[in-house]
């Protein structure tokens, strides 16, 4: 079922690297694997950049739901083989932080 589309952009001038038409599953994770790599490296160097799986798209341009979001602007590190976000939350008006996984293992 083609019912994904895959966003990346690098750079502070957002230049588009990919942006699909509808996709499957299979294809979309085969370009996550593809940029796996320059994924990796802009983290390690602090680099700009944004990657997104979006699903449940019926039609091209309709951007439902994101099934994966990797982006820059957000405070994500690698530990291990995992790429993992730090997020905020407010808790009784006290700010917190959690650490949560996001994205895939990386071998």
């Amino acid at each position: 079922m083609k019912n994904r589309m895959v966003q990346y952009f690098v750079g502070s001038d957002c230049v588009m690297i990919e942006d699909t038409d509808l996709i499957s599953k299979k294809e979309a994770y085969s370009l996550f694997n593809k940029y796996e790599d320059d994924i990796i490296k802009k983290i390690k160097n602090g680099d700009e950049f944004h990657f997104c799986i979006w699903e449940n798209c019926e039609k091209i341009g309709d951007y439902d739901k994101i099934e994966l979001e990797l982006d820059s602007r957000d405070d994500i590190f690698i530990k291990g083989n995992i790429i993992y976000e730090r997020v905020t939350k407010v808790l009784a008006n006290l700010k917190g932080y959690e650490t949560k996984k996001v994205g895939l293992n990386i071998n």
